[in-house]
C-alpha cells in the first residue's frame, strides 16, 4: 500500500539526491522532460501544432488525437479527453460491441505504429442517449479504456469548453484525422495524420445551405469548413475532433466529426457535434470536468498505474535513473497539488 507518509517520502527522496550527485546530478538526456508532463494540463501540446504550407502534422502537435481501429482496421477518430476516456462519435461505434474495439494513442503514422504509440482495449462504450442517425443529431459516444493511459510528449488530453461557450470564425480551428483526402482517394502510405484549418461556419448560414437537401441542422450541430471548396474532413476522420485555439495558446475541443455532403465541396461545410451541447453528459459518464481533461483518481491508483508502465518501458534498458525521476516526480506532484 503506497501512502502520503513524510519520513517514508523524506528516505526516498533523500535516496533520489543521492542518487543523482553519485551521477553528477545529470539524467539521460533522451528522457529528461519525463517529468514536466503535469496532468493538471490539457490542450497543450509540445510539439510544433503545424507544418506551414502543408497538410501533414507534426509528430505530437494533436497529442488528443487517436484512431479507433474495429477487427485491426482504422475506421474513426476520437479524442482523448482523459487518463481513461475517449470522445467519439456515436456513428463510429453503433452496433457493435466493445471487445471489437482497440484504440491507437500517440500514433503518428496509421500504417507504422513507433515506439511512443500506446495500444488500449475498449472495457465499455456510452452511447449518447436516443442516437440513431447523424443527421438527427446526437452523435456522441464515450469510450472507457481497459486501463489508465501515461501522459506523454505524444498523449495528452484535449480541454473540454465550457457549456455556455461559443465558437465563431473569429477562432482558429483545425480538424485533424487518417481519413479520406478526398472523397474516395484514400490517405497514401505510410498514412501520416492529416491536418487543415478550418472556419466556424454561423448555424444561419449551415441551415440555409442545407435546406435544400432537406437536412436540419439541430441545436447540437455546428458546421466548419471553406464555403470555397477545399478544406474539410472526410470518410474515416468522423469521431475525430474540432478543436479551437484559445487566447491563452490551449486547445478545447468544439466539436467531433459527424457528417457532411460530399467532401470538401463548395457550400458545403463540415458538420460536427456541437461538444458545448454534450459537455454535461460527458462530465457525468467519465469524471472529467470542462477545461480541464482531467478525471478524478486515487494517489495510489495513478502511482501504481505509472509504476508498472514505466518499469515495463525501461526493463532491460539500463536507464533506470529516470523511472527514479519518473516516479519521484509523480509523488511530488500529488502530494503538493
Amino acid at each position: 500500500l503506497i501512502t502520503r507518509s513524510d519520513f517514508s517520502l523524506g528516505r526516498i527522496f533523500g535516496l533520489f539526491v543521492l542518487i543523482l550527485a553519485a551521477k553528477g546530478g545529470i539524467l539521460v538526456n533522451e528522457k529528461s522532460d519525463v517529468c514536466s508532463f503535469s496532468s493538471d494540463a490539457c490542450g497543450t501540446p509540445t510539439a510544433s501544432s503545424r507544418i506551414v504550407g502543408g497538410t501533414a502534422a507534426a509528430d505530437g502537435a494533436w497529442p488528443w488525437q487517436v484512431s479507433l481501429h474495429r477487427d485491426g482496421k482504422h475506421i474513426c477518430g476520437g479524442s482523448l479527453i482523459n487518463e481513461q476516456w475517449v470522445l467519439c462519435a456515436a456513428h463510429c461505434v453503433m452496433g457493435y460491441s466493445s471487445s471489437r474495439f482497440t484504440v491507437y494513442l500517440g500514433l503518428y503514422t496509421v500504417d507504422q505504429p513507433s515506439s511512443h504509440t500506446v495500444v488500449g482495449n475498449v472495457r465499455n462504450i456510452i452511447m449518447y442517449p436516443g442516437y440513431s442517425s447523424p443527421t438527427s443529431g446526437k452523435d456522441a459516444s464515450l469510450l472507457q479504456l481497459d486501463r489508465r493511459v501515461t501522459y506523454s510528449a505524444f498523449i495528452l488530453p484535449i480541454c473540454l469548453p465550457n457549456a455556455s461557450d461559443v465558437f465563431t470564425s473569429q477562432n482558429s480551428c483545425w480538424v485533424t484525422g487518417w481519413g479520406y483526402v478526398n472523397e474516395g482517394v484514400a490517405l497514401p502510405s505510410p498514412g501520416t495524420l492529416q491536418q487543415v484549418q478550418v472556419p466556424i461556419i454561423s448555424t444561419a448560414i449551415c441551415a440555409g445551405l442545407y435546406s435544400s437537401y432537406k437536412i436540419t441542422i439541430l441545436s447540437d450541430m455546428t458546421c466548419a469548413g471553406d464555403l470555397k471548396g477545399g478544406k474539410d474532413s472526410c470518410q474515416g476522420d468522423s469521431g475525430g475532433p474540432l478543436v479551437c485555439k484559445r487566447s491563452d495558446g490551449s486547445w478545447v475541443q468544439a466539436g467531433i466529426v459527424s457528417w457532411g455532403v460530399g467532401c470538401a465541396e463548395a457550400n458545403k461545410p463540415g458538420v460536427y457535434s456541437r461538444v458545448t451541447s454534450f459537455v454535461t453528459w460527458i462530465e457525468a459518464n467519465s469524471n472529467v470536468t470542462s477545461s480541464s481533461g482531467i478525471g478524478l483518481q486515487t494517489f495510489s491508483q495513478d502511482l501504481i498505474a505509472n509504476v508498472s508502465y514505466f518499469l515495463d518501458l525501461r526493463a532491460g534498458t539500463g536507464h533506470w535513473e529516470v523511472t527514479l525521476c519518473v516516479l519521484m516526480c509523480l509523488c511530488l506532484t500529488r502530494l503538493f497539488t
